[in-house]
Formats: structure tokens, sequence, C-alpha cells
């Protein structure tokens, strides 16, 4: 009997240890994956200078013939684009710090910007990502969400990534500003 309940316990220690090691590797992984997402979004935002918004024209394709496909588009529909094709999904709130109004982008689309944010951003309101500017500043501010995502036991907590800009000289007149202090 006595050695029953010796294996009882490390049976208990190696389930307990394998569920926080499966734990720490979804975070990790989940944690990795929007920081790439946040730093490719902060260099795309530098490469457009600025979170600037453009339609785009319509150019055939080469690939496929007849087939019209958008070009020169902006900052925030190249952002759209490229967590579009990452399968992104994840929706929160922005900040509602009282020095700083953020946008936050509620389509992940390639329509005006009218249509794909609030700027400002409504409180208590879900976006896929937020964004601010302050007037007079040459930077963005971008905040990405992610989830943890735990395997049979499923989604827990949505975390948050935040990520600064460089300066951008030159900044994009057409760029998207959010407003600065209240």
């Amino acid at each position: 009997m006595k050695s029953a309940v010796s294996s009882t316990w490390i049976y208990g220690l190696v389930i307990t240890f394998i569920l926080v090691f499966a734990g720490y590797l979804a975070f990790t992984i989940n944690y990795s994956t929007a920081f790439k997402v946040k730093n490719e979004m902060i260099t795309i935002i530098e490469k457009h200078k600025g979170m600037t918004n453009s339609i785009g024209n319509k150019v055939n394709s080469i690939i496929v013939s007849g087939e019209s496909v958008t070009a020169n588009v902006g900052a925030l529909q190249t952002i759209n684009l490229y967590l579009l094709g990452k399968a992104y999904d994840v929706q929160d709130t922005c900040p509602t710090d009282h020095d700083y109004k953020w946008a936050g982008v509620k389509v992940l689309d390639t329509k005006n910007a009218s249509e794909m944010i609030d700027n400002p951003a409504v409180e208590g309101k879900k976006y896929y990502y937020c964004f601010y500017s302050p007037t007079g500043t040459r930077f963005y501010k971008v905040r990405l969400f992610y989830r943890l995502d735990l395997p049979v036991l499923g989604d827990f907590f949505t975390f948050s990534v935040d990520g600064t800009t460089s300066e951008i000289f030159g900044m994009n007149t057409s760029a998207i500003r959010t407003a600065s202090h209240s």
C-alpha cells in the first residue's frame, strides 16, 4: 500500500510539471509571435513615414490574367493586409489614459481610414490594434494584442505588446494623427 501512495505522488508531480511546461511554451511562443508582428508593424509605419491612408490604384495582375489588384497603399492598409495574412484575430480595448487619445482599428480591411478606425478609440470597445502619435512629435506608439492559448484548456488571458517607432524625419503630411494631450 505504501508504494501505491508514493507512486501517486510521483504521477501527480509529473503531470503538474508537464502542464506547467506546456503553459510556459504556449506563453513563450505566443509572446514571441506577437513581438515579431509588432516589430513588422513599426517597420511598415517607418517605411511609409507615418500611419498613412491611401486607397491605392487598381492595376492588372501579371500572375492571374484579368484580375485587378491594389497597389500603392498606405501604412494602415499594409498593416491590415499583413495581419490578415498572419490570420490575426485577437481584439481588446485600447488604453484610456488621460494623456493621449489612442486610435483603434476596428476592421482589418483596405477601405478608407474613416471606415476602419475610431479616432479617438471608444472606451470599452474592442479593436485589433491601437496607435497614437501626439501632435508636435515625430513618432508613433503601437499596441497589439495577443492571447494566451493553452492546448486543451483554451484561451485564458489577453495581453498587450507595446512598441514605439524611431523618430520619423519628413513625416508624411497625409499621416493619420491622433489627438495629443486632453
